[in-house]
């Protein structure tokens, strides 16, 4: 088995396993908040398993916005300590074009913002706020039997004006795909 595979079923069920004791939820509670029996939760939270896409989509925003995104970052950097995230903005156009690459030259959906993933306000200040909206534009392969999706993220920086109320003042989209 890959090593990588070994290592995040380990994390994730730590990670799975300690958030349901810090909120006192019980094994039952969270089978139902991640649509599965009990069995294979309580194997889940063992390590037998990684959880699928919709299943760690579901414990991601049971989580919420600031523990989602530390343990995203957490797992990214144990993963790949040597490498710092990358973040380089594109425009509109240069991600429709990674996006289309990444199809194999297929067609581009006409809305990318038809699959909203998370919304999550990552960071706040008296006068700024910043929020990233993720999006996904899901490939299946009927061959393999396999969905693939290109994650992207739009981050949108707000200005509070006078009267507090929050103004647009950026918006840059950023791609979880090299």
């Amino acid at each position: 088995m890959h090593t990588n595979t070994l290592f995040t079923r380990k994390f994730l069920s730590g990670q799975i396993r300690s958030l349901r004791l810090a909120r006192r939820a019980t094994k039952q509670a969270m089978s139902e908040i991640l649509h599965m029996d009990v069995r294979s939760y309580s194997d889940l939270e063992k390590g037998k398993y990684c959880p699928s896409g919709p299943s760690l989509l579901l414990f991601l925003k049971y989580a919420g916005g600031p523990a989602a995104l530390d343990l995203i970052h957490t797992f990214y950097e144990a993963v790949q300590p040597e490498k710092p995230a990358r973040r380089q903005a594109l425009s509109l156009p240069e991600l429709r074009n990674r996006i289309k690459d990444w199809l194999d030259g297929g067609n581009v959906p006409e809305s990318l913002f038809e699959h909203p993933l998370a919304n999550f306000d990552i960071a706040e200040t008296r006068g700024k706020v910043i929020n990233r909206v993720y999006y996904a534009v899901p490939r299946y392969s009927p061959v393999r039997r396999h969905l693939d999706c290109f994650v992207f993220y739009e981050e949108n920086t707000f200005q509070k004006d006078d009267a507090g109320d929050l103004v647009l003042s950026s918006s840059r989209f950023y791609s979880q795909k090299g």
